[in-house]
């Protein structure tokens, strides 16, 4: 009866923090959805690791190291917390190796810090979880449906919100690129106009693009109309947007060795470009996580991740063919 009494007492405190969460309207930035409904698909899961990923999409854009540096014990708590709702059996903090991270705080919530050293930009989970498998952190032999990553943000809002009963969504927001002259972060409400936030960077009279995120895997947006959103993190202004020009592939292999989703962009992107959507799709399309590293790397400037991202968007709109007419790979 005391197990009982004790596993229905934490069950309601389970629910409490969900409820939390719910209530508070924190998103996902990996399905654009509210993170309540990520949770309560991961409590099936059997995570056994959770990770936060503090490795930058890109050099400038180092959002994550800021909220690290600014905010330590919210984000060591946060992850703390995701790892005792998920009954995970261990926290990690993936950060760039020359970062001089908080220990101390780190060992007070039971989070290992994991130093990582890489050439290529780690903004996605399977990107970090390859990278801790090729360390020797994770086993190659641990199955990836068991490790859940997360990002700063989320963790730092989680703590907000079941610590502090912080009911207000605000965002560390990075302003950066040659088209500011003062390149800094941001502690902004969700509604505040970007311009505000351009304007304190000094945004040059002749920049000419603004896009969020990253230069990997961002869009153009027009700044005039647009408000920082809960899924906020990054902009980049460029004063002058170069376009290399694309070269024919010369089969070096560097997009099937880094890609985190083990798929062929290569062939994925001739069959892009010869519109044989169907048998991209079969090749593997809909696996590509759009972390952009086939582009960054690609010696040749192919726009790879663009045409898969047309591989999906047209194989979603068009109807399948009929049995026994689909193309052989």
């Amino acid at each position: 009866f005391v197990s009982l009494a004790a596993a229905q007492s934490q069950l309601q405190r389970k629910q409490k923090v969900l409820e939390a969460i719910f209530q508070t309207g924190i998103v996902d930035p990996a399905t654009g959805r509210l993170f309540a409904f990520t949770l309560e698909k991961l409590a099936t899961a059997q995570i056994q690791t959770v990770v936060a990923n503090a490795v930058p999409l890109e050099y400038e854009i180092n959002t994550p190291l800021a909220l690290l540096h600014h905010f330590p014990e919210q984000v060591f708590a946060g992850l703390a917390i995701l790892k005792t709702w998920l009954g995970a059996d261990q926290a990690l903090m993936a950060y760039p190796h020359y970062f001089p991270i908080d220990k101390t705080t780190a060992r007070q919530w039971q989070v290992q810090c994991v130093p990582v050293s890489e050439k290529y930009p780690q903004g996605t989970g399977p990107s970090v979880l390859g990278t801790l498998r090729k360390q020797g952190v994770l086993k190659r032999k641990h199955r990836p449906a068991s490790a859940a990553v997360f990002s700063i943000q989320i963790l730092r809002q989680i703590e907000r919100t079941v610590l502090a009963g912080h009911k207000s969504l605000d965002r560390i927001i990075t302003v950066c690129g040659d088209g500011v002259a003062r390149p800094r972060h941001f502690l902004a409400p969700v509604g505040t106009p970007l311009m505000d936030l351009l304007h304190a960077a000094q945004i040059q009279e002749h920049a000419q693009c603004v896009a969020r995120k990253s230069s990997l895997t961002g869009e153009p947006i027009n700044p005039e109309n647009a408000v920082i959103t809960p899924l906020s993190e990054a902009f980049i202004v460029l004063r002058q947007v170069v376009h290399p020009q694309p070269q024919r592939c010369i089969r070096c292999g560097r997009c099937i060795e880094y890609c985190p989703a083990r798929i062929d962009p290569a062939r994925l992107l001739h069959l892009a470009e010869t519109g044989r959507f169907p048998l991209a799709v079969r090749m593997g399309a809909y696996s590509c996580v759009e972390c952009g590293l086939c582009s960054y790397l690609c010696p040749s400037h192919l726009r790879i991740m663009a045409n898969i991202c047309m591989i999906k968007s047209h194989a979603s709109s068009a109807p399948s063919a009929p049995p026994g007419q689909e193309e052989p790979v």
